[in-house]
């Protein structure tokens, strides 16, 4: 039977170029159809991966920052937690410090490296290394640790306690003509200014955190000595006065000392009034003396929870003698608030300083009227009118030395 072919006006269209047609089309879509199978299989595997990524980024970074925990808590713990002795606490690795819960944590080993034979020896606990693992489930694409180690070595606060005549945490004035008299150098956390004269009688070194120093004349101020020098800081005063007495540890008895007078309350000295102390006196309340009332105080301190106010008419005298030593024997006056030395015969032979519990430094030193202080003065304010003067003892101030407690600091990083 013979076939039939199709006629058109463009020419006549065979059977086998119709057959070769439907061929081509089969392979396009055939090989249309690999490239989306091939692009679907890619797709998936870039997504596996990126979730494999994903998580092993996530449970990696989580053991690093829970190692970085255990380092930051370790040194707290060194430094800071009175109940983990400094050069006693060494977890070890039978016995690691371990924080955190069953499959998220950190543990902590410290191990003393100090070197006994170096020149000069090192004690063992004065170089540590301290190592931290951070631990998380074992993911199926992580190992679900991270560690660091930090070598650390022990240091101590080591400074002169007292080495101003006046330090100031925020302003010194100066006022009247001829002015004050200071003998001794006087720092300022803020500004020192001056109403009045007062430069071409000192002899010290003025210097200042802030931009304004009024001790000198402008063609004298130095940037970064007289003014936006460093800031300087405060001393603390350990107030401490519950019990029967001022009860001190003393370094060489190794024993609680009772050394002084509790008195509940205020103190209110008046019409002639006029009390003679020795020893600690610890005032829970405000102290006033007017009307020629007042303390005459010899080889003691007084230490004030809120004001100190010895009016015009008072009378306020301290003295020590020359074997008075004691762990307050630098001090002579102490307050959490303001104290205002109006008196006119004001004279205390130690430090004197306006300082809250807390070691926040927010009262006022005013003195007036011919008040005299041998020693040295701080306060977070501290105001000085025309015929006071303040008599830097170095004597007696500048062989005081505060060690402080010993911490650790960081030497050095890595990740092991």
């Amino acid at each position: 039977m013979t076939k039939k072919i199709s006629l058109t006006n463009k020419g006549i269209i065979s059977i086998n170029e119709l057959s070769n047609q439907k061929g081509m089309t089969l392979l396009t879509v055939l090989i249309f159809v690999m490239v989306l199978v091939s692009f679907g299989v890619a797709l998936l595997a870039m997504t596996s991966n990126d979730t494999k990524l994903s998580t092993l980024h996530r449970e990696s970074n989580k053991a690093f920052y829970l190692a970085e925990s255990g380092i930051e808590q370790t040194f707290y713990n060194l430094n800071i937690d009175e109940y983990y002795g400094l050069t006693a606490w060494r977890p070890d690795e039978e016995d690691p410090y371990k924080e955190g819960i069953v499959d998220e944590y950190y543990e902590v080993t410290i191990e003393n490296i100090g070197d006994v034979s170096a020149d000069p020896p090192e004690d063992p606990s004065d170089k540590i290394k301290i190592t931290s693992k951070g631990v998380v489930s074992k993911g199926e694409y992580s190992s679900g640790t991270r560690e660091i180690e930090v070598i650390a070595v022990i240091d101590y606060e080591q400074d002169v306690k007292y080495k101003y005549a006046i330090l100031s945490d925020r302003v010194i004035i100066l006022q009247g003509s001829p002015g004050p008299t200071i003998e001794g150098d006087i720092h300022s956390n803020d500004d020192i200014e001056v109403t009045g004269k007062f430069a071409e009688n000192y002899e010290g070194v003025a210097t200042s955190s802030g931009d304004t120093n009024q001790a000198y004349s402008d063609d004298e101020v130095v940037e970064g000595i007289h003014v936006n020098a460093e800031v300087k800081p405060v001393p603390t005063v350990n107030y401490d006065g519950t019990g029967e007495g001022y009860t001190y540890e003393d370094s060489l008895l190794n024993e609680a000392t009772l050394n002084g007078t509790v008195h509940d309350g205020d103190v209110d000295l008046d019409n002639s009034d006029v009390r003679e102390w020795t020893g600690v006196h610890y005032i829970k309340g405000n102290l006033t003396a007017k009307n020629s009332a007042g303390i005459k105080m010899e080889n003691g301190v007084i230490v004030v929870e809120g004001d100190v106010d010895i009016r015009n008419s008072g009378i306020f005298e301290h003295t020590r003698t020359d074997d008075y030593v004691s762990p307050f024997s630098e001090y002579a006056l102490v307050a959490t608030g303001n104290i205002l030395l109006h008196a006119k015969s004001s004279v205390l032979n130690g430090v004197v300083q306006s300082i809250e519990k807390d070691g926040t430094s927010t009262g006022v030193i005013d003195f007036r009227n011919g008040s005299t202080i041998i020693g040295s003065v701080i306060a977070q304010t501290v105001h000085m009118h025309n015929k006071t003067d303040i008599i830097y003892d170095k004597d007696a101030l500048e062989k005081i030395v505060t060690i402080g407690d010993g911490f650790y600091k960081k030497v050095s990083w890595q990740e092991i």
